[in-house]
C-alpha cells in the first residue's frame, strides 16, 4: 500500500502495484533480510527536507501518519534498520521500482514519478549503496512481487487501459517478466 513499508525477516512473497509511486528494495544476502517501501513523494516539503532529518523528524505529529510516504523518509528508516543489525553499507543491495509518468505535467516540470527516482538516486548516493537493479519510468504502471529471501522480482508492466488476457477457462492470464536478481 502507498506509504508503507515492510521489513522480511523470514521469505514471504510481497506484491504491490505503481505508477507514479517508487518501491526501494533493500536486500543483505548474509542476514536474508530483504525490505520495501511504496512512497508517494520524494521527500516532506515543509521546512526541511526529510533527508537530513529522518527517521526522527518523520516521527512528528504531522508526519507521524505518513512518514513512509517519502522515498527519503522511509529509505532512511530501512536504512537505519539494517545498520542496527551490523550490516554495512557495502553489504546492501538496493533495486528501484515504479516512478511513471503516469499523469501530465506542465512545461518543464518533472513528473512526479521523476522526482522520485532521482530522489532514490540520491539516497543511493549519499550512502555509498550499490544499484543492482531497476525498471523504472515511463508512461504507465507495473505490479511488482517481491520473494523476500532472494530478493527476486517479478514484474507485470500495465498498459494504458488495462484489459486482461484470459483463456478458455474464463481465467486471467498475466505475462510476467522476470528482473534478473
Amino acid at each position: 500500500m502507498p506509504g508503507e513499508l515492510y521489513i522480511a525477516k523470514q521469505p514471504i512473497l510481497i506484491k504491490t502495484i505503481l505508477g507514479s509511486c517508487l518501491s526501494v528494495i533493500l536486500h543483505n544476502k548474509r542476514n536474508k533480510i530483504t525490505a520495501i517501501s511504496h512512497a508517494q513523494l520524494p521527500y516532506e516539503k515543509s521546512k526541511h527536507k526529510c533527508i537530513d532529518n529522518c527517521p526522527i523528524k518523520c516521527n512528528t505529529k504531522t508526519l507521524e501518519k505518513n512518514r513512509f510516504k517519502y522515498v527519503t523518509c522511509s529509505t532512511q528508516y530501512m536504512l537505519q534498520r539494517f545498520f542496527s543489525l551490523g550490516i554495512r553499507n557495502s553489504e546492501i543491495f538496493v533495486k528501484i521500482f515504479g516512478g511513471a509518468s503516469v499523469l501530465s505535467t506542465n512545461g518543464d516540470q518533472k513528473s512526479i514519478g521523476m522526482q522520485n527516482i532521482e530522489t532514490a538516486y540520491d539516497m543511493i548516493k549519499k550512502f555509498k549503496l550499490k544499484l543492482i537493479n531497476e525498471d523504472t519510468g515511463g508512461k504507465s504502471g507495473r505490479t511488482i512481487y517481491l520473494y523476500s529471501e532472494t530478493s527476486t522480482i517479478f514484474v507485470r508492466k500495465h498498459s494504458k487501459i488495462y484489459r486482461p488476457r484470459t483463456f478458455a477457462g474464463g481465467k486471467a492470464l498475466y505475462q510476467f517478466e522476470k528482473i534478473r536478481t
